[in-house]
């Protein structure tokens, strides 16, 4: 997982799903936009978690901020959404068979 990301969604939409990502540094900023379309972030239950964002006519999700696991990666999210969305969703990873 890099360090720094950027997502951006135009009319359509796209799912960023980070549950299975390798975090090799302990803060990773994600810059999130989202403009007349939407996106969903995935996280892991275990990372922090920090949003930063802002929405004209439409939602950036901050349901998510909070504490997970201590000495788990720090994940900041920032962002922009005008008519659009920004899903942030933290979401177990699926059991292997």
């Amino acid at each position: 997982m890099p360090k720094k990301l950027t997502t951006f969604t135009l009319w359509g939409s796209g799912v960023l799903d980070l549950r299975y990502a390798d975090f090799t540094s302990t803060e990773v900023d994600i810059r999130a936009y989202s403009i007349m379309g939407a996106q969903t972030i995935l996280l892991p239950p275990e990372v922090n978690v920090e949003i930063h964002g802002h929405r004209v006519m439409g939602g950036f999700d901050r349901k998510v901020v909070g504490e997970g696991t201590r000495g788990a990666p720090t994940v900041r999210i920032r962002g922009f959404s005008l008519w659009g969305d920004v899903g942030i969703k933290r979401k177990p990873r699926k059991p292997r068979k």
